[in-house]
């Protein structure tokens, strides 16, 4: 059994970067950090389970460059815990370095961040509840030695119940908004 400890940068893709698609998740290029555990099967395939969390602002500017003049929008950041297992393939290089290629299945735990608009002096405050969903996980890399260098792609939909509250009403929404991030790691081996 070997685990691998990484971190690195997280780039929102597709619909999750958009600002817009009707799905438009306006999240910017964050960080994030995880661990791996792998156990093997054999010497070209093991069994790996990885859980990876990763933080991503949300582009304000465009929102409140698309929401007009005497708009103000401040927001939170987004925050996805990835719970992934599945199965990676190995090809061993006569050099003594390792390329791999896994698919994973798993559990995506999110949450969507909280917003707040100020139009004309009225603040609207928009909260929503964290929540899991299916997701899935590609990823492909070499291992050197004890350095792990890769890539992953994990999406997922979550459906978010959403809250907002400005002059004394009160509104209540469900959205599913996907959730679709390219991590770019370098990981150490214990």
């Amino acid at each position: 059994m070997r685990a691998t400890l990484f971190g690195g940068a997280s780039l929102p893709q597709s619909d999750f970067a958009s600002t817009t698609s009707t799905d438009a998740g306006y999240a910017t290029t964050g960080f994030a950090g995880g661990l791996e555990v792998s156990s093997e099967l054999n010497q070209l395939v093991s069994w790996t389970t990885s859980v990876a969390l990763a933080s991503n602002s949300v582009n304000t500017d465009e929102m409140t460059k698309q929401a007009g003049s005497g708009i103000r929008v401040t927001a939170g950041s987004y925050l996805t815990t990835w719970g992934l297992t599945g199965i990676k393939f190995m090809a061993p290089t006569a050099s003594g370095s390792v390329l791999y290629a896994q698919a994973q299945g798993g559990l995506l735990y999110s949450s969507f961040p909280d917003l707040e608009v100020n139009f004309m002096g009225v603040n609207i405050k928009q909260t929503a509840t964290s929540t899991a969903a299916l997701a899935f996980g590609f990823g492909a890399g070499v291992q050197l030695q004890n350095l792990n260098i890769g890539i992953r792609y994990y999406t997922g939909k979550p459906e978010y119940e959403q809250n907002a509250t400005g002059g004394g009403v009160t509104a209540t929404n469900k959205v599913k908004l996907p959730a679709t991030l390219l991590l770019l790691m370098v990981g150490v081996t214990l």
